[in-house]
This record gives structure tokens, sequence and C-alpha cells, in this order.
């Protein structure tokens, strides 16, 4: 199990939440997400012996973002707000998975949460 001290805390920016539409949303989301993984990317990254650097890591990151929006039928190029939700959900999933504290997760969710209550329909 990871320790706490391994996952960061994200909370976005107050300007960047000032006509957010989908896509903001989706690169916000992706933001969280590499906030709250870093580590768990960069140790997977390690263990498998391939490159773990910041860019790395960031493709990573949208990979999963990817991933999660086309198991929930959404779209990347053009996600709503359902998708982005439903995303957030499978993200949080394979977090705990992984062992991310419950903690953690509740405190992304709240503030990815604040990101979606802006965005624009």
């Amino acid at each position: 199990m990871a320790a706490i001290e391994d996952f960061g805390r994200w909370c976005p920016v107050p300007g960047v939440l000032h006509d957010v539409d989908s896509v903001d949303a989706r690169d916000l989301l992706a933001d969280c997400f590499y906030h709250a993984q870093h580590q768990t990317f960069t140790r997977m990254k390690q263990k498998m012996g391939t490159t773990w650097d910041e860019e790395s890591v960031r493709k990573s990151v949208n990979g999963a973002i990817r991933s999660a929006l086309t198991q929930v039928g959404g779209s990347w190029d053009e996600p709503t707000r359902a998708d982005l939700m439903a995303a957030a959900q499978v993200l949080a999933r394979r977090a705990r998975s992984w062992g991310t504290p419950d903690d953690i997760i509740v405190a992304h969710q709240a503030e990815f949460g604040s990101v979606l209550e802006r965005l624009k329909d």
C-alpha cells in the first residue's frame, strides 16, 4: 500500500474555472488525476523499466482518461458533462484499486465536482 504522502492534492486555480467548456473540463480532470496519481504512474513505469519522465507520466494519465471515457461511451474530443462524471467515477475506482486512500479520492472528487458545476452546457 502506498503512503499518503505519495498522493498529491489538486485544487483548480479559481481563474481557470471561468468559462469552462467540456474540453477544458476534460483537461482539468487529467490534471487532477495526474496530481493524485503521479507517484503511482511513476512507480509503475520504473518497475516496468520504461521512461518515467514528466511527459511520459502525462501521456499515461491522458491514456487513462481516454480509456475511462471510452469505457463509459464518451468522447475524448467532445465529452459531455455526463461522460466526464462517469469517467471520474471509473478513475476513482481504479485509484482505489491501486491503494489510493479514500480521503484523497473523495477530496479530488469534490474538487472536480466544482469544475463540473462551472461547466458551460
